[in-house]
């Protein structure tokens, strides 16, 4: 099976001439003049795409890697979130990534290796912080304290706080043993720093190395002026997820009053009702379609659609899941760009999830 790909160039008011010399695996969307992802299904390409972006001025500041690992010399210099399938073998990869044209971009170095990017363009400053472990033994409760004080040193270096996060990309090694102890560690984190605005966040499982239990990466704007509000995003078909456990919003925004602008940060999405619990279901079809709804319902209430979608990524627990996803994604006509992941979800009954992110002007 491969990943799917929409190849034609997403058009956001931005010339994308450069786009004629990407290859056919690769899916772009430009967002305003100064912002683009790719999504490529194919890692064996991304030397030349991040040869030919370079070359017409982007600068690359984050890339999501799923299922391999990659030569230092491909990745050198950028810094990544590993995603690795725990489910089955799966010989699927891909990635996607982040590009930016103006603005001054400066890596983030942290125990003497790039960990993120320090993004600042006139209007926000935006940082970008991947992959964040510890060699500190213990269990997943201690990894993520450990964790959470380097990510507070990272912040306060850089002009951030705690409250200026807005999104969290949460892996953890056997999720279902867990992600209760992180869950734990998290609460007394925003407890500490007063944070009642969750950001928007994905709990995943992935096979971490070593003795690593958890990995975390961030998001964190800070506004310059007054034109850029950022608010969290609640859905009218789930309830609030800190109702029932975990403390994440459904999704965040960041509406760009000036360029009237809104980046809509789609939360980790299941097929979970609005009282909390799991909409079980014997048949993945089902379990697909109530994940899309929930999805479709939350775009739609910023004014946006699938196909305002600049990536996404599709967690199945199986191959039935994922099926069930590309008869749906054919079946409605979609032309988003998404990667898919194998892996376990933060419960053992959910079959199916997907986090995305899009853009739409108004």
């Amino acid at each position: 099976m491969q990943s799917a790909l929409n190849t034609t160039p997403t058009r956001k008011h931005e010339d994308l001439s450069f786009t004629t010399g990407l290859p056919a695996r690769c899916a772009p969307c430009c967002i305003g003049e100064s912002e683009c992802y790719l999504t490529v299904s194919d890692l064996t390409d991304l030397r030349s795409i991040r040869e030919l972006m370079e070359r017409e001025g982007w600068k690359i500041t984050r890339a999501f890697l799923l299922g391999a690992s990659l030569p230092d010399s491909v990745v050198d210099g950028i810094p990544v979130i590993p995603i690795h399938h725990s489910t089955m073998l799966s010989r699927m990869n891909g990635a996607i990534l982040h590009a930016v044209r103006d603005g001054a971009v400066t890596p983030v170095i942290h125990n003497g290796r790039v960990i993120g990017s320090l993004i600042e363009f006139d209007d926000r400053h935006e940082l970008h912080v991947m992959n964040m472990t510890t060699s500190e033994e213990g269990d997943v409760f201690a990894q993520t304290e450990s964790i959470y004080i380097q990510v507070d040193y990272i912040l306060e270096k850089h002009g951030f706080t705690a409250n200026d996060i807005i999104r969290h990309w949460n892996y953890l090694k056997n999720i279902g043993d867990s992600y209760q102890g992180f869950n734990l560690s998290r609460d007394a984190y925003f407890a500490r720093h007063g944070i009642t605005r969750y950001p928007a966040a994905t709990g995943i499982e992935s096979n971490l190395a070593g003795r690593q239990q958890v990995s975390i990466s961030l998001e964190a704007i800070r506004p310059i002026d007054g034109f850029i509000e950022v608010r969290a995003l609640q859905s009218g078909l789930q309830c609030e997820a800190s109702e029932y456990g975990p403390k994440f919003s459904r999704g965040m925004v960041i509406d760009d009053q000036k360029r009237r602008l809104k980046k809509v940060h789609v939360s980790g999405t299941s097929h979970i009702g609005r009282d909390g619990r799991t909409l079980v279901s014997s048949d993945p079809r089902s379990d697909v379609s109530r994940t899309m709804e929930a999805i479709e319902h939350l775009l739609h209430k910023e004014d946006a659609t699938f196909d305002d979608i600049a990536w996404s990524i599709v967690y199945c627990k199986d191959r039935s899941a994922y099926q069930s996803f590309l008869s749906l994604y054919d079946s409605k006509g979609w032309r988003f760009p998404y990667l898919p992941a194998f892996v376990n979800i933060c419960r053992s009954e959910l079959r199916f999830e997907m986090e995305c992110f899009a853009a739409t002007n108004y």
